[in-house]
């Protein structure tokens, strides 16, 4: 489905804007950029030559294309890097897209639609695809290096190991290892794993939405929104029910101001006795 899709695009192009395509130094070989090195690139998982020149002709970013077949294995590459040179690689073949196109293409971006097979999705399921060198071998990114990834040892299988890595959103690839016997380890990737090195007993695969496109951080988790401002606070109200007011007392009933208290009443003095008479 997707194949015939992308045939019909090129074909749409080649009649609205021929496209030149190119061999640099007119050879075969692997596409190179300066200083010798690969560049910028997609890794695609197409199965003819066709597929792979329709990819890089609808995209306004790819410059060049490479495709490989290597026994029955078929490998794309869109080249967002000029490439200035090939280096002689059997079943490699690079093409460069004409500056005259591609400035004819950049802006605006295709009418048309891409079919949903391009499009990133947000979750997985997943399909996973071997990144350049097959999956026999050691995951490495770009620079040579393993990368960023976490080891994880419960996993016991490929498979396992597989589902560990489609279940999060930071994994980009993932690589098995199973030597010895009993030993097995599970690398979960968070770099860009772009090709293998060759190791006994190690698998290596990277994760893609559709079976063509590699996931980047497109499955990173997104950020969250800024928090919003708290609200202004109310009025200061004395009797808010968030401002505890100060306790109810009675009304003061004012009182009457204290007395000395009275001294009891003395007792009636007793009558004078009676005054004698004269004889």
């Amino acid at each position: 489905m997707l194949q015939s899709v992308l045939s019909s695009l090129l074909m749409a192009i080649s009649h609205v804007q021929p496209i030149v395509w190119r061999q640099p130094g007119g050879r075969s070989g692997a596409c190179r950029a300066a200083l010798d090195k690969p560049g910028d690139f997609e890794l695609w998982q197409t199965s003819s030559q066709d597929s792979c020149k329709a990819a890089c002709a609808v995209s306004a970013r790819c410059l060049a294309f490479e495709f490989a077949i290597i026994n029955s294995y078929s490998r794309c590459e869109l080249h967002t890097s000029p490439i200035e040179k090939v280096m002689p690689l059997s079943g490699y073949h690079c093409f460069i897209k004409s500056s005259h196109a591609s400035r004819l293409l950049a802006p605006p971006p295709p009418p048309w639609p891409l079919p949903p097979a391009l499009m990133f999705a947000p979750r997985c399921p997943c399909e996973f695809i071997p990144p350049r060198g097959g999956p026999e071998g050691g995951c490495r990114a770009s620079d040579g290096s393993r990368g960023s990834f976490e080891v994880w040892w419960t996993d016991l299988t490929d498979a396992a190991c597989r589902q560990r890595c489609a279940k999060s959103r930071t994994c980009l690839a993932y690589e098995f290892a199973q030597t010895g016997g009993r030993y097995t380890r599970c690398e979960t990737h968070t770099s860009v794993i772009t090709h293998t090195v060759a190791s006994y007993g190690y698998r290596c695969f990277i994760k893609t939405i559709d079976g063509v496109t590699p996931a980047r951080a497109v499955l990173s988790l997104p950020r969250p929104p800024p928090r919003l401002p708290p609200p202004p606070l109310p009025p200061f109200a004395p009797h808010s029910p968030c401002i505890p007011s100060p306790p109810h007392s009675p009304p003061q009933v004012p009182q009457p101001p204290l007395l000395p208290p009275k001294s009891p009443p003395l007792p009636p003095s007793p009558p004078p006795p009676p005054s004698p008479s004269p004889p």
